[in-house]
């Protein structure tokens, strides 16, 4: 019977130690809310982090110049063994 009192005594201690942490972190949100509500927001103020990015593609930095024509390249090498493999196809099927 001493196991049973202790696993209940360990129960005890970790809901009471849950608990405590719930509490804190309650503590914790009251005090963030607090801080965001005594500071000042300047309305139409932009984000620092987003500022200056505009809606819709965004043009590409200096050093990625060039990239897009690389994808046409490979767009049309892939047409191009996409059309060798089907004539290929048609060609046995016969």
């Amino acid at each position: 019977m001493a196991g049973g009192r202790q696993r209940t005594f360990l129960k005890r201690q970790r809901e009471r130690d849950r608990q405590q942490k719930q509490k804190e972190k309650a503590e914790r949100k009251r005090e963030v809310k607090a801080r965001k509500a005594e500071t000042p927001r300047i309305e139409g103020a932009a984000d620092p982090d987003i500022a200056g990015i505009l809606p819709g593609p965004q043009p590409l930095p200096a050093q990625w110049e060039g990239l897009g024509e690389a994808e046409e390249v490979t767009k049309d090498a892939e047409a191009a063994v996409a059309d060798d493999i089907n004539s290929h196809i048609t060609s046995h099927s016969d």
